[in-house]
């Protein structure tokens, strides 16, 4: 006999015990594919909250259904046999043969908590179950999903944590749902807890660190119990030992390291030992740089495979976005396989040679048209070029593959901002390098023209005559003629216009011997600078417009940037105000594609001058101000500033005169608050800014293909799943997915569902 039927709204659920925060979106979006789906599985890393996400869905839903909601824990299911058994005790039913028959005439939501270890039982039991009981809706939870072709699949990422591009607040961080978690927990077991200006960075590094993992946080949190803030910060880095409780449930989240052995248990040995060599990987990476690097006694296809077990597992977290699709262990479960693995120089050092070997392409081809995608590329890897350069400094025989790799980077430092990291590399490595010879002075060149863009004459003029001696030596035009721009590049900080001319006129005429025309565009942009510090703007603009052609012949956009910058500033000494806009403007739409803020803030600061000589001096006071932000948070102005210092406070002048003091600061103020899309837009503009977080983004972004491609994966349906629905081949859903992700502006297949929630 089988127990009585229950009543509407029973079942039984386990209660809240700590707070359930900032989850609504995904609440809200498996309520509504529970609406359509019978079977949805929550997969996701262990600890991000599954199960607690899978309860309150339950919690709300339960009225809706005759029979309640109920909850099954598999914990403790060792043997696939049992697991009728835990089904029929969960629901107070006496004969576990009789579970689906007694499923079958009733209305209610069973979940089936922690499946990964049965997975194979659970597909089985949820196939017979689901065809014998029509109103049973299955809410799964596990690392793996069942692989059933009705199953809907929504992936859990961690909690969002705080955005730390500027200053952090205690009034503002608890926005953040990580250190809102945080606060909550340490408030529990810490009478007196709050988030304060003194606390509030530290507690942003924890969440951090622990990658916004709910279980971790909370973990990390209770041991406020027994040790300060600060104390905390420091033991999160001696590992996963100290993150205890002793009466969390179920045992495998007493401690992160149990929650990491539990997954490890569900790989096979193949799988548990890639999982220890991709923790040589720092952030994402793609799958072709996992085959190489971890490919030791494997083929690059059973690499591939494997890394889908681990994706498979939730070990792995897939990326996507524009380009290929990359993949990313969150940096505690890294930390993990790190300690599995230990560390292997082997390993480390196939990890550098592929860098290597991106870092060639990416200088061989950085001059012409793929030019963004290659900078959004190189910035996706910063994480793992620094463990490539930091490996290559610890062992002397590794020094000289590392000096390549910083020198190959001399673009991507300038064009990302980052002058001073790059400098930074290749000052170490040029120390652990101290033999003459081409790959030493071609790193010297590299070290010296970053040093140029900082601004400061004496030091630029020192490290340009150590590159002119250097260069010397060696049997090298193009180097010899390196050590001649960089002269003339040095003198130009120090405004010996005459000299900067000869330097750099002996260079452009070496570099036409040698028809290197990338170098000449440099050269040409220098000598354009140094006909605008002679007052010569009309050589200033033949020299732009000469690199304007031959940059628009090859497609490049970076230096084709800052000629157009050059163009407008000789446009603006020449007061052709029209010409000015429109090189400005174009500099502004080249800067964005490129994606490079140095350009931004080069092109916008030129757009507010070209305002101050159109009498809008409201709208040169805002600009001047969204570039300074800009500037700031590169760290200083290329090239110091120093070479349109007149300009620049000329046109501050005249927007103070205009404005006044009190209108200037307050215009100022406004320009450096906007968000950088939003100066952007102003700029090539609009009549005023715009917040952009308040608008919607607007569905004509999408085609009517893309919308219902988009409304099928807010369902958690897989790319494979969607081509099925919509009668097309699995590559043209993929297509539809990355388009809908690049025109929204977005990463992952969540951002995509909320986006549907959201506006529906």
């Amino acid at each position: 006999m089988t127990r009585s039927r229950p009543g509407r709204g029973k079942g039984r659920l386990p209660a809240d015990t700590t707070p359930f925060v900032d989850r609504d979106i995904d609440v809200a979006a498996v309520k509504r594919l529970l609406g359509t789906a019978r079977l949805v599985t929550l997969t996701g890393v262990g600890g991000t909250g599954k199960t607690r996400l899978a309860t309150r869905v339950a919690a709300d839903l339960r009225s809706t259904f005759a029979d309640g909601a109920w909850l099954v824990d598999l914990t403790t299911v060792t043997d696939p046999r049992w697991l009728d058994l835990a089904v029929a005790d969960a629901l107070g039913i006496d004969e576990p043969d009789a579970v689906t028959g007694y499923l079958a005439g009733r209305e209610l939501l069973l979940i089936l908590d922690n499946c990964e270890h049965v997975v194979d039982a659970c597909a089985r039991f949820a196939e017979s179950a689901l065809r014998r009981a029509p109103r049973l809706r299955l809410l799964c939870t596990s690392r793996q999903p069942l692989g059933m072709a009705s199953e809907h699949v929504w992936e859990i990422p961690p909690l969002p944590l705080p955005d730390r591009d500027g200053p952090l607040s205690a009034g503002t961080a608890p926005r953040s749902a990580a250190i809102a978690l945080f606060v909550a927990r340490a408030a529990a077991v810490a009478s007196g807890f709050a988030l304060t200006a003194d606390n509030v960075d530290t507690v942003a590094d924890i969440c951090t660190r622990l990658d916004g993992l709910p279980l971790a946080i909370e973990l990390a949190a209770a041991q406020l119990r027994m040790r300060t803030i600060d104390q905390l910060a420091t033991g999160l880095g001696t590992g996963f030992r100290m993150l205890t409780a002793r009466q969390a449930t179920p045992r495998h989240h007493r401690t992160l390291q149990a929650t990491f052995d539990w997954s490890y248990g569900l790989c096979s040995p193949a799988e548990q030992q890639l999982w220890g060599r991709l923790s040589v990987f720092h952030q994402s990476f793609s799958a072709e740089a996992a085959a190489y690097v971890c490919g030791v006694d494997r083929p690059p296809h059973e690499v591939i495979d494997l890394l889908s077990g681990l994706l498979d597992k939730s070990v792995l977290m897939r990326e996507d976005g524009a380009g290929p699709v990359r993949y990313r262990l969150l940096e505690t479960v890294r930390r993990y396989g790190l300690e599995l693995q230990g560390s292997s120089a082997e390993l480390s050092r196939r990890h550098r040679d592929w860098y290597v070997q991106l870092a060639r392409r990416f200088d061989a081809e950085w001059f012409g048209p793929g030019q963004p995608e290659a900078l959004r590329g190189m910035h996706k890897e910063h994480a793992n070029l620094r463990a490539a350069l930091e490996f290559s400094l610890g062992m002397p025989e590794e020094a000289a593959a590392g000096l390549e790799l910083a020198t190959c980077l001399g673009e991507y430092w300038l064009v990302c901002g980052q002058v001073h990291e790059g400098r930074y590399w290749l000052k170490r490595l040029l120390d652990r390098n101290p033999e003459p010879g081409r790959a030493r002075a071609a790193a010297l060149v590299a070290h010296c023209a970053l040093g140029v863009t900082r601004g400061e004459p004496a030091v630029s003029l020192a490290e340009a005559r150590r590159v002119a001696e250097a260069t010397r030596m060696l049997d090298d035009p193009g180097l010899a003629a390196d050590g001649q721009r960089m002269l003339g590049m040095a003198a130009l900080l120090s405004h010996d216009v005459p000299t900067a001319r000869q330097r750099l006129m002996t260079a452009l005429a070496e570099y036409a011997k040698l028809d290197d025309r990338v170098r000449m565009v440099h050269t040409r942009l220098a000598l354009a600078t140094a006909a605008l510090l002679s007052g010569d703007p009309t050589r200033a603009a033949v020299l732009a417009e000469q690199n304007r052609v031959f940059c628009e012949s090859r497609g490049e956009r970076s230096l084709l940037c800052r000629s157009l910058t050059a163009a407008a500033h000789a446009a603006l000494r020449s007061d052709d105000l029209t010409a000015a806009a429109r090189y400005t403007r174009r500099a502004i739409e080249l800067a964005r594609e490129v994606g490079s803020i140095l350009l931004l803030a080069l092109a916008v600061e030129r757009s507010a001058w070209v305002a101050g000589g159109q009498g809008d001096h409201q709208r040169a006071a805002r600009l001047l101000g969204a570039a300074d932000q800009m500037w700031q948070r590169l760290g200083r102005r290329m090239f110091g500033g120093v070479f349109w210092r007149r300009t620049d406070a000329t046109c501050e002048a005249q927007a103070r005169a205009a404005l006044g003091e009190a209108g200037f600061r307050t215009e100022f103020r406004r320009g450096a608050a906007m968000p950088r899309d939003e100066a952007v837009g102003y700029a090539l503009g609009a009549s005023d800014a715009v917040t952009t977080a308040t608008v919607p983004a607007p569905a004509p972004h999408l085609t009517p293909r893309e919308r219902q491609v988009a409304a099928l994966v807010a369902e958690g349906l897989s790319n494979r799943q969607i081509a099925h629905r919509l009668g097309t081949s699995q590559r043209t859903a993929e297509s539809h997915v990355e388009n809908i992700l690049r025109k929204l502006a977005f990463t992952a297949r969540t951002q995509i569902a909320a986006w549907v929630v959201q506006r529906a």
